[in-house]
Parts: C-alpha cells; structure tokens; sequence
C-alpha cells in the first residue's frame, strides 16, 4: 500500500530485514531535516539514506507528516471534480 502526498513524497509498506516498516520515499535531501522534526527517523541502508516512521510513535508522526504534506490529489479525483 503507498499514500502519494505533496512535493512527491509517498509513504509506503517497506520489507527491511524480514520486518515491515512505514517508509517515507520521494524526499529531497533537503527534506531530511523537517521529516527528523516531524518525528521521522533515518538509517543509512547500502549507503543511501532511507526514512521511516517510527512503530512507537506512528499514529503522531503520520499525523504531523500529513499535516505537513497533506494527500496529493489522485487523477482520478482530479477527473472527478
């Protein structure tokens, strides 16, 4: 399952080590440091560096990231209106 949001950022399902996760994908590198005071965390995963909402705080961060990059319009619902 993927959520498409503002500024071309998806949050999405990630299989990381056997475990899932909440991933944050899409970013600029510019957006590190908001998404950290969002509440995100990163990790460093071969060299690149990947975003996720932590499982502890989930319900906040996701809302605090939403607010701060609502939903993006799907084509369908720009068709729609």
């Amino acid at each position: 399952m993927t959520v498409d949001l503002v500024e071309r950022l998806r949050i999405r399902r990630s299989r990381i080590m056997g475990a899932f996760r909440i991933e944050v994908v899409g970013f600029h590198p510019s957006h590190v440091q908001l998404l950290k005071q969002l509440g995100c965390v990163t990790e460093i995963i071969p060299w690149q560096t990947r975003v996720f909402v932590p499982l502890a705080k989930s319900v906040q961060t996701l809302e605090r990231l939403i607010q701060s990059y609502p939903q993006a319009e799907s084509e369908s619902q720009t068709l729609a209106a």
